[in-house]
Protein backbone atom coordinates (compact mmCIF):
# COMPACT_ATOMS: atom_id res chain seq x y z
CA UNK A 1 0.00 0.00 0.00
CA UNK A 2 2.84 2.41 0.84
CA UNK A 3 4.31 1.69 -2.57
CA UNK A 4 1.01 2.56 -4.27
CA UNK A 5 0.70 5.91 -2.43
CA UNK A 6 4.31 6.82 -3.25
CA UNK A 7 3.82 5.93 -6.92
CA UNK A 8 0.67 8.06 -7.19
CA UNK A 9 2.46 10.99 -5.52
CA UNK A 10 5.41 10.72 -7.93
CA UNK A 11 3.11 10.57 -10.93
CA UNK A 12 1.08 13.62 -9.79
CA UNK A 13 4.06 15.81 -8.84
CA UNK A 14 5.65 16.12 -12.28
CA UNK A 15 2.30 17.12 -13.79
CA UNK A 16 2.12 20.12 -11.47
CA UNK A 17 5.57 21.36 -12.52
CA UNK A 18 5.78 20.16 -16.13
CA UNK A 19 4.35 23.34 -17.67
CA UNK A 20 7.30 25.71 -17.12
CA UNK A 21 8.29 26.48 -20.70
CA UNK A 22 8.05 29.98 -22.22
CA UNK A 23 4.51 29.30 -23.44
CA UNK A 24 3.14 28.81 -19.95
CA UNK A 25 1.14 31.83 -18.79
CA UNK A 26 1.88 31.09 -15.13
CA UNK A 27 5.64 31.16 -15.80
CA UNK A 28 5.62 34.65 -17.40
CA UNK A 29 6.07 37.59 -15.08
CA UNK A 30 2.98 39.74 -14.92
CA UNK A 31 3.39 43.27 -16.29
CA UNK A 32 3.53 45.90 -13.61
CA UNK A 33 1.97 49.33 -13.76
CA UNK A 34 4.45 52.15 -14.23
CA UNK A 35 5.63 53.58 -10.95
CA UNK A 36 3.77 56.72 -9.95
CA UNK A 37 6.09 59.29 -8.39
CA UNK A 38 5.22 60.04 -4.78
CA UNK A 39 3.29 63.19 -3.89
CA UNK A 40 5.72 66.01 -3.16
CA UNK A 41 4.24 68.08 -0.30
CA UNK A 42 6.51 71.01 -1.17
CA UNK A 43 5.27 71.09 -4.78
CA UNK A 44 1.65 70.48 -3.69
CA UNK A 45 1.63 73.70 -1.63
CA UNK A 46 1.12 76.33 -4.32
CA UNK A 47 0.01 79.18 -2.03
CA UNK A 48 -0.69 79.40 1.69
CA UNK A 49 -0.23 83.00 2.89
CA UNK A 50 2.79 83.10 0.53
CA UNK A 51 3.89 81.34 -2.64
CA UNK A 52 5.07 77.79 -2.08
CA UNK A 53 8.67 76.81 -2.81
CA UNK A 54 9.38 76.84 -6.56
CA UNK A 55 6.15 78.66 -7.45
CA UNK A 56 6.37 82.11 -9.09
CA UNK A 57 3.90 84.89 -9.82
CA UNK A 58 3.72 85.27 -13.62
CA UNK A 59 0.32 86.99 -13.54
CA UNK A 60 -0.97 89.19 -16.31
CA UNK A 61 -3.61 90.72 -14.03
CA UNK A 62 -2.77 93.14 -11.24
CA UNK A 63 -2.11 91.03 -8.14
CA UNK A 64 -1.02 91.65 -4.59
CA UNK A 65 0.33 88.69 -2.61
CA UNK A 66 -0.18 88.14 1.14
CA UNK A 67 -2.88 90.78 1.61
CA UNK A 68 -3.89 91.54 5.20
CA UNK A 69 -7.66 91.04 5.38
CA UNK A 70 -7.87 91.06 9.17
CA UNK A 71 -7.51 87.31 9.71
CA UNK A 72 -4.78 84.69 9.81
CA UNK A 73 -5.41 84.01 6.11
CA UNK A 74 -3.31 86.25 3.79
CA UNK A 75 -4.86 85.78 0.33
CA UNK A 76 -3.87 87.00 -3.11
CA UNK A 77 -5.85 90.05 -4.24
CA UNK A 78 -6.59 90.00 -7.98
CA UNK A 79 -7.73 92.97 -10.08
CA UNK A 80 -8.55 91.48 -13.45
CA UNK A 81 -9.39 93.49 -16.54
CA UNK A 82 -10.93 91.57 -19.44
CA UNK A 83 -9.41 88.06 -19.82
CA UNK A 84 -6.53 88.88 -17.43
CA UNK A 85 -5.38 86.18 -15.01
CA UNK A 86 -3.59 85.26 -11.83
CA UNK A 87 -0.88 82.97 -13.24
CA UNK A 88 1.18 80.83 -10.90
CA UNK A 89 4.13 79.15 -12.62
CA UNK A 90 6.49 76.33 -11.66
CA UNK A 91 9.26 74.46 -13.47
CA UNK A 92 7.62 71.63 -15.47
CA UNK A 93 6.47 68.70 -13.33
CA UNK A 94 4.59 65.44 -13.81
CA UNK A 95 1.02 65.42 -12.51
CA UNK A 96 0.78 61.60 -12.11
CA UNK A 97 0.68 61.64 -8.29
CA UNK A 98 -2.00 64.37 -8.17
CA UNK A 99 -5.71 64.29 -8.97
CA UNK A 100 -6.68 67.98 -8.87
CA UNK A 101 -6.19 71.52 -7.62
CA UNK A 102 -8.16 73.23 -4.88
CA UNK A 103 -8.39 76.80 -3.63
CA UNK A 104 -10.64 79.28 -1.88
CA UNK A 105 -12.07 82.25 -3.77
CA UNK A 106 -14.07 85.27 -2.65
CA UNK A 107 -15.35 88.24 -4.64
CA UNK A 108 -15.87 91.86 -3.67
CA UNK A 109 -18.88 92.26 -5.97
CA UNK A 110 -21.37 90.15 -7.87
CA UNK A 111 -21.38 88.91 -11.40
CA UNK A 112 -17.88 87.66 -12.13
CA UNK A 113 -16.75 84.26 -13.38
CA UNK A 114 -13.25 82.87 -13.62
CA UNK A 115 -11.72 80.07 -15.65
CA UNK A 116 -9.36 77.62 -13.98
CA UNK A 117 -6.79 76.58 -16.58
CA UNK A 118 -3.64 74.41 -16.46
CA UNK A 119 -0.60 75.43 -18.53
CA UNK A 120 2.05 73.44 -20.36
CA UNK A 121 4.98 75.14 -22.04
CA UNK A 122 3.70 78.44 -20.65
CA UNK A 123 0.44 78.17 -22.62
CA UNK A 124 -3.04 77.10 -21.58
CA UNK A 125 -4.05 73.54 -22.37
CA UNK A 126 -6.50 74.10 -25.22
CA UNK A 127 -10.18 73.40 -24.80
CA UNK A 128 -9.98 72.38 -21.14
CA UNK A 129 -10.99 74.51 -18.17
CA UNK A 130 -13.37 74.79 -15.25
CA UNK A 131 -15.70 77.78 -15.03
CA UNK A 132 -16.38 79.14 -11.51
CA UNK A 133 -18.84 81.84 -10.39
CA UNK A 134 -17.20 84.30 -8.00
CA UNK A 135 -19.48 85.31 -5.13
CA UNK A 136 -19.09 88.16 -2.68
CA UNK A 137 -19.21 87.66 1.07
CA UNK A 138 -17.55 84.45 2.15
CA UNK A 139 -15.06 81.97 0.83
CA UNK A 140 -16.07 79.38 -1.76
CA UNK A 141 -14.00 76.20 -1.98
CA UNK A 142 -13.20 75.23 -5.56
CA UNK A 143 -11.85 71.86 -6.65
CA UNK A 144 -10.92 71.19 -10.26
CA UNK A 145 -9.96 67.67 -11.30
CA UNK A 146 -6.83 67.50 -13.46
CA UNK A 147 -8.73 65.53 -16.10
CA UNK A 148 -11.18 68.49 -16.39
CA UNK A 149 -8.17 70.70 -17.12
CA UNK A 150 -6.53 68.29 -19.59
CA UNK A 151 -3.65 67.92 -17.15
CA UNK A 152 -3.99 64.35 -15.90
CA UNK A 153 -0.81 62.20 -16.03
CA UNK A 154 1.15 64.72 -18.06
CA UNK A 155 3.73 67.45 -17.59
CA UNK A 156 2.49 70.95 -16.77
CA UNK A 157 4.05 74.17 -15.50
CA UNK A 158 1.29 76.21 -13.90
CA UNK A 159 -2.28 77.37 -13.46
CA UNK A 160 -4.34 80.40 -14.43
CA UNK A 161 -7.34 81.76 -12.56
CA UNK A 162 -8.62 84.02 -15.34
CA UNK A 163 -11.43 86.56 -15.77
CA UNK A 164 -13.86 84.81 -18.15
CA UNK A 165 -15.11 88.07 -19.63
CA UNK A 166 -13.74 90.78 -21.89
CA UNK A 167 -14.98 93.29 -19.30
CA UNK A 168 -13.26 94.13 -15.98
CA UNK A 169 -14.63 92.22 -13.02
CA UNK A 170 -14.76 93.22 -9.34
CA UNK A 171 -11.61 92.42 -7.37
CA UNK A 172 -11.43 88.93 -5.96
CA UNK A 173 -9.27 87.08 -3.47
CA UNK A 174 -7.69 83.62 -3.80
CA UNK A 175 -6.21 81.61 -0.91
CA UNK A 176 -5.05 78.14 0.12
CA UNK A 177 -4.12 76.90 -3.35
CA UNK A 178 -2.91 73.28 -3.38
CA UNK A 179 -2.49 70.23 -5.56
CA UNK A 180 -4.56 67.30 -4.32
Amino acid sequence: MKFLIAAVALLAAPAAFAQTDAGDVAAKPKPTAPAIPPVDPVLANIYSNALGQGWENWSFATVELSVDVGSARKPIKVSAEGYKALYLHHAPFNTAPYRGISFLIQGTGEGGKVRVVATAGGKPIEGKMKLVAVKAGGWTKVTAALNELGAENTEIDGFWIQNDSGEPMPNFYVADIALL
